[in-house]
């Protein structure tokens, strides 16, 4: 008894059909690959209480989508990993009319240009395969300035699409490009003192 290649050859095109409708299937999840750039802390008035003192975060983010259907990025979570615990920073809404923030540190000031056209929310639009999303995105913490200067280890964003999915990144902060990385990029002014 013979080979028959007439046979082998349907059941060849038959399993590439299934092959091709599973390559379908797994290609149609979007999956989020990301970055987080650069960050900048200080100190701002409470969005609530404008009596009071609060530490905001300033997270430089790149997203890039590696499939091909698109999501809607609509809302980030910050946990930051202090002694193998992570905290969760509330998320800071609003910045879009603020004047270009200015950061006073022991080297000299920080003037972010351009602030309100680099907040990632700023651009609204789908993350489209291979098309990367950037710009900052803001967050509080109620704890002093003080607290956060030299034990943050990790900072984890969890970016949720319209409709609800997960998308987690993980950067540690000793992986963070320098600051004159963040510099170039993002347009901000640095002034000697």
């Amino acid at each position: 008894m013979g080979f028959d290649w007439l046979s082998a050859l349907g059941i060849l095109i038959s399993l590439s059909g299934w092959v091709s409708f599973g390559y379908e299937i797994f290609t149609s999840n979007p999956k989020v690959n990301g970055k987080i750039i650069g960050h900048m802390s200080g100190e701002l008035q409470h969005p609530q209480d404008p009596k009071k003192k609060t530490t905001i975060f300033l997270i430089y983010l790149y997203l890039v989508n590696k499939r091909r259907n698109s999501i809607h990025v609509v809302d980030y979570q910050l946990e930051i990993e202090r002694g193998k615990v992570y905290e969760k920073m509330s998320r800071f809404y609003g910045l879009e009319n603020m004047k270009d923030p200015v950061f006073d540190s022991e080297n000299g000031v920080y003037i972010i240009e351009d602030f309100s056209k680099q907040i990632i929310t700023a651009r609204v639009r789908p993350l489209t395969r291979d098309q990367p999303n950037f710009g900052f995105v803001s967050f509080f913490s109620e704890e002093k300035h003080e607290t956060f200067q030299d034990n943050v280890e990790k900072f984890k964003i969890t970016c949720r699409d319209v409709f609800g999915k997960e998308f987690v990144i993980v950067t540690n902060r000793k992986d963070l490009p320098e600051m004159h990385f963040l510099q170039d990029i993002a347009r901000i002014k640095f002034t000697p003192k």
